[in-house]
């Protein structure tokens, strides 16, 4: 694993309230993050996420993702047949 510097640690215990987040009680749905440049040219290949976690059965992140600062972010929640592709951004 490479080192990151000047990296920010994200997950569930950093939304304020009213933010969007995965509610409780859903398990197992996806999260991806990716530069919001990239998320809206279309590119969200692997090559192009910038981290990933999952939510434990009461909602929260499974576990957090390290980010960059200076960069906003699309942060992307799914879980296929129980809630729809939801996202939200995230200026570090």
């Amino acid at each position: 694993m490479d080192l990151v510097l000047d990296a920010v640690e994200a997950g569930h215990q950093h939304r304020r309230e009213g933010e969007v987040g995965v509610g409780a009680g859903i398990g197992e749905a996806q999260i991806r993050v990716y530069k919001k440049s990239d998320y809206t040219s279309g590119l969200i290949t692997p090559p192009y996420i910038q981290g990933q976690s999952e939510t434990k059965d009461d909602g929260r992140w499974a576990n957090p993702v390290y980010l960059d600062s200076g960069i906003t972010y699309t942060v992307v929640y799914n879980k296929a047949g129980v809630i729809e592709t939801t996202t939200a951004e995230v200026a570090l």
